[in-house]
Parts: C-alpha cells; sequence; structure tokens
C-alpha cells in the first residue's frame, strides 16, 4: 500500500496579493531595473520583492527578521504561485537587506517607478456636454 501524506496550508489572501503584483509587472520591472547578479541562485529580486511584499500586506508585519519562518510555512502554496521552487533561504535577514538596500537608491526606485506607472495609469474623460453627470467613459487603461 502507498503512503499518502496530505499537507494543509492555510492560503489566506496571498494568491490574490501575488496575482495584483504580477498583473502590475511588478517582478518582470524590478528584475528589469535590478538585474540579478551572475553569482546569485535561487529566486530573483523581483519574485523576492513580490512574496516578501505580500508577507507585508497579508501579516501586517514589516520586520524581516520572521519572513524565512513564514515562507518556510507556505513552501507548497508560493512555489505554485512563482512557478519555480521557492526555498527559504532566498529570504534569509542579509538577502532581503540586500534586497531593501537595492531598492532604497533613488535612482533605481525613480526607473522602477516610472516603469510601473506606464502600466497603471488610468485615464478618464469627466463630465461634459456630452456626458451626463455621474457618467464617465474610460479612455485608456492597462
Amino acid at each position: 500500500m502507498i503512503a499518502l501524506e496530505i499537507q494543509i496550508e492555510r492560503v489566506d489572501d496571498i494568491p490574490l496579493l501575488m496575482a495584483r503584483q504580477h498583473k502590475m509587472g511588478l517582478p518582470q520591472v524590478v528584475d528589469q531595473v535590478l538585474p540579478p547578479h551572475g553569482n546569485r541562485q535561487g529566486l530573483s529580486i523581483g519574485q523576492i520583492t513580490q512574496i516578501w511584499l505580500s508577507y507585508i500586506l497579508s501579516e501586517g508585519d514589516h520586520r524581516m527578521m520572521v519572513v524565512e519562518e513564514w515562507v518556510s510555512s507556505k513552501l507548497t502554496l508560493l512555489s505554485a504561485l512563482v512557478g519555480e521552487g521557492v526555498s527559504p533561504k532566498d529570504f534569509t535577514d542579509d538577502r532581503l537587506a540586500d534586497v531593501l538596500k537595492a531598492l532604497s537608491d533613488d535612482e533605481t526606485w525613480e526607473q522602477i517607478e516610472t516603469q510601473l506607472g506606464q502600466h497603471l495609469i488610468r485615464v478618464y474623460h469627466l463630465e461634459d456636454a456630452t456626458h451626463p453627470p455621474g457618467q464617465y467613459q474610460r479612455l485608456w487603461a492597462s
């Protein structure tokens, strides 16, 4: 008889947070602005940022020291959402500090904001003679 192993993970809001960030293009933009170092293995900076931001928003906690443990408790879910194996070692204090240092550079952050903004801005045509009050027309959106 084959032994069946059942693993239970709470999903919570993590898939929603990860999907929204993916739709925004957050991991791709971060990876484009901050290409990974040739010797670095594991997740990219964009993927780490996406998971870390999901942790912050889901748990309401900005501390770095607990992210590795949180990731350990959600490996199956996070690996499925990212599309590749996630390791808790991608979320050590040292690795997160490196990501934070890279994101804190003003020029880098401006590039990320500019690229993200190009996909997120929506322009609406507000009230005028052709549109009665309370109605709007969507002119452009991502």
